[in-house]
């Protein structure tokens, strides 16, 4: 599944539960951190987050993401391959603990 904006991705977090999420930190409604957090809030089992940025690059940035619940921090341009890797580590990370629906959501500006 795909998502557009922050809003959009809450929305379809409410109604699926998701083995990952590639979340976009530079949303047009509001920052990836904060659907980072407010997915952990809302959803019944952890969602791992694997982040993507262009221009929130800097240390302080990824930490930012990852105290807001990333398992992942990747800088753009990420090579396809690359963003695949991410999403199954931290799926295989997510399976050590519970069963898998195999369902991930993208959510890019």
């Amino acid at each position: 599944m795909q998502a557009g904006t922050g809003a959009k991705a809450l929305s379809l977090a409410a109604e699926t539960q998701f083995d990952a999420v590639v979340l976009d930190v530079g949303l047009p409604d509001m920052d990836g951190y904060s659907v980072s957090t407010r997915m952990a809030e809302m959803c019944r089992t952890p969602v791992p987050v694997v982040f993507l940025s262009g221009t929130a690059t800097a240390p302080e940035d990824r930490v930012r993401g990852y105290d807001s619940g990333s398992a992942c921090y990747l800088i753009k341009p990420a090579r396809p391959e690359e963003v695949v890797a991410a999403v199954r580590a931290v799926v295989r990370a997510g399976d050590a603990g519970r069963g898998s629906s195999r369902a991930a959501l993208r959510v890019a500006y």
